[in-house]
C-alpha cells in the first residue's frame, strides 16, 4: 500500500508534457495541471502549427477546448492568468528532496542517472559517461558544457534560464540583441513587436565582436609592452656588460703602464750605477 501511495503521489506531481516533476504548477479549466513553462511552450507550438494567431487551444491530454481569459493579449501572456495549483505545490514542498537533474540521454534508455553537465548548445543534461560520448562526436565535440552544480536554483528547481540563450518571452527563439532602454535581452520577435521605437538597441554579436576586438587589442598591447620591456632590459644588460668591460680594460692598461714604468725606473737605476762605475775607472783629465 505504501508503494502504491508513493506511485500515485509521483503521478500527481508529474507533468504530462515533460514527464518530470511539476515546476510552478498551473491548473487548466479541466483541472489538469502542467508546468508553467510546458503549457506556455505548448500554446506557442500550437500557434506556430496553425500559422496564425489562435483564439482557443486544445488541452493536450483530454482534448478539452480551452478559451483564454484574455484572448486579446499576446499568446505568450495567456498562461499568466491560469491559477497556481497550491495543493500540488504544498505536496511537492512537503516531499521536497535535494534538487537533481536527470540525464536526458539515460532517460531515453529508461535509466535514472543524475546529470552533472548541461550542454548549452543542445539544452540537455548529461551524466559523465554520456557527456564523454557527446564530446567524441564530430558534430558536438565543440559544444559548451556547464557544471549543473554551479547553476543557480529557484523555487521551481534548477534555473537553466540563467545560462540559456533562449528568449524568455518567445521560447522558440534565441536572444540576439540587448535593449539598453529597457535593460533586457531580446530575440528577433521581441525587437519587431516590442522594441521598434527603442533608440539604444544593439546586436549581441556586434557587442561581442567589440569585446573580442578589445581583448585582441589588449593582448597585442600586452605583447608589444612585454617585447619592449625585454628589449630595454637587453640594452641595459648590454650597457652594464660594456661598462664592466671598459672598466676592466682601463684597469689592465693602468696596471700595464705602472708595470712598464716600474721596470724603466729599475733600468734607469742600474744604468746610472754602471755609468758611475765606468766614470770612476776613467777619471777626467782636465
Amino acid at each position: 500500500m505504501a508503494i502504491s501511495g508513493h506511485v500515485k503521489e509521483k503521478e500527481i506531481s508529474t507533468c504530462s508534457i515533460c514527464l518530470e516533476q511539476l515546476k510552478s504548477p498551473r491548473s487548466l479549466p479541466c483541472l489538469h495541471t502542467f508546468c508553467f513553462k510546458c503549457i506556455s511552450e505548448y500554446i506557442l507550438s500550437t500557434e506556430r502549427l496553425a500559422g496564425h494567431k489562435i483564439a482557443i487551444y486544445m488541452f493536450p491530454v483530454c482534448r478539452t477546448i480551452v478559451m483564454p481569459e484574455h484572448p486579446e493579449l499576446d499568446t505568450t501572456k495567456w498562461v499568466e492568468p491560469l491559477p497556481h495549483n497550491f495543493t500540488i505545490s504544498s505536496l511537492l514542498e512537503t516531499s521536497k528532496e535535494p534538487q537533481t537533474q536527470e540525464c536526458h540521454i539515460c532517460k531515453h534508455k529508461q535509466k535514472c542517472i543524475s546529470a552533472t553537465k548541461w550542454c548549452r548548445d543542445c539544452s540537455e543534461a548529461f551524466c559523465d559517461d554520456c557527456r564523454e560520448m557527446h564530446s567524441l562526436m564530430k558534430s558536438s565535440m565543440s559544444h559548451e558544457f556547464v557544471d549543473i552544480a554551479s547553476i543557480p536554483t529557484n523555487e521551481c528547481g534548477i534555473d537553466f534560464s540563467k545560462i540559456s540563450d533562449v528568449c524568455p518571452v518567445h521560447s522558440s527563439k534565441v536572444v540576439e540583441a540587448y535593449c539598453f532602454d529597457h535593460e533586457e535581452l531580446c530575440c528577433v520577435l521581441c525587437v519587431t513587436l516590442q522594441h521598434r521605437k527603442c533608440v539604444d538597441l544593439k546586436a549581441i554579436e556586434d557587442m561581442t565582436r567589440k569585446y573580442d576586438e578589445k581583448d585582441s587589442f589588449d593582448a597585442k598591447w600586452t605583447k608589444i609592452k612585454s617585447g619592449s620591456e625585454q628589449i630595454l632590459q637587453s640594452q641595459k644588460d648590454l650597457k652594464d656588460t660594456l661598462n664592466k668591460s671598459f672598466s676592466s680594460i682601463e684597469s689592465t692598461v693602468i696596471d700595464s703602464v705602472n708595470t712598464a714604468k716600474s721596470k724603466l725606473d729599475s733600468l734607469l737605476v742600474v744604468y746610472l750605477k754602471e755609468l758611475k762605475i765606468i766614470e770612476g775607472k776613467n777619471p777626467r783629465r782636465f
